[in-house]
């Protein structure tokens, strides 16, 4: 046997080809990112901020609320633990927005609700009553939402008696009204047990004449009221209001609910 020729190494690798597979690498991972960041525009239908909002519609926007980072917080009346916060003054700004509708009523009746559950209309109206009557005017909040009440949670009550016995006359609206310790100018009725009938109790003549009791004492009444998208109830109670007020929540609530508000 004989060598004709000695193996030799190669100055370069055969593979990959890296002057080939960078560019094209760098072409595809571009051309996938737009696609993607495309597709989540397209398919993305969740309203982000206040722009969203008026895009979509002319209905006036009365304030914008922060997020609310502490989650202790989020289950109750916040504003009345930190009242020179910047979450706080947010309200205060709606609060001076709500100043400048209805001049010719004594008391004014604001109706806070949402198009489904969970985008924070319990919480809203809960810390804008309370900043209400944290001035010299009385407010008073109602517990409206009598299949899923949770207004009671917010401002740790007991949820006995409230509105469901006062519109079924078992009690006087007078002895269901709970005086905050701290501001004596803010008054809270929690909704009471779940009744049967709920429809029926707040589309009665009774909700017109409690209404119209608490109207000759206090500057601001709040109704918190269910979600209009699952139940009628907030359609029933939108004729007694002088300012109906949607919550809508960032990154949760569908651009498809401003268009059916």
């Amino acid at each position: 046997k004989k060598v004709l020729d000695f193996a030799k190494m190669p100055t370069r690798p055969l593979s990959p080809r890296l002057a080939f597979v960078l560019p094209i690498s760098a072409f595809l991972g571009l051309v996938l990112a737009l696609i993607h960041t495309l597709l989540r525009v397209i398919f993305d239908t969740k309203i982000k901020g206040r722009y969203d909002i008026l895009a979509l519609t002319d209905i006036p926007i009365f304030g914008v609320i922060p997020f609310v980072t502490n989650g202790n917080n989020y289950n109750s009346a916040y504003v009345l633990d930190e009242p020179n916060s910047a979450i706080t003054e947010s309200f205060r700004v709606i609060k001076n927005n709500l100043e400048y509708t209805v001049q010719d009523k004594r008391c004014k009746v604001i109706l806070v609700t949402s198009s489904v559950p969970n985008e924070g209309k319990s919480t809203i109206s809960a810390n804008l009553a309370a900043v209400l009557g944290m001035g010299e005017k009385k407010s008073i909040i109602l517990s409206l939402d009598l299949r899923r009440p949770e207004l009671h949670h917010k401002f740790k009550l007991s949820n006995k008696l409230g509105m469901s016995d006062a519109l079924s006359n078992k009690v006087n609206i007078k002895d269901v009204i709970w005086e905050n310790e701290q501001f004596s100018n803010f008054n809270i009725v929690t909704s009471g047990g779940i009744p049967p009938n709920p429809a029926e109790l707040i589309a009665s003549n009774k909700m017109k004449e409690i209404i119209d009791e608490l109207s000759l004492t206090y500057d601001y009444i709040i109704l918190d009221t269910p979600p209009f998208e699952y139940v009628s109830d907030a359609l029933s109670l939108v004729r007694y209001a002088d300012v109906t007020l949607f919550v809508v929540k960032s990154e949760f609530s569908e651009e498809k609910y401003i268009n059916e508000i």
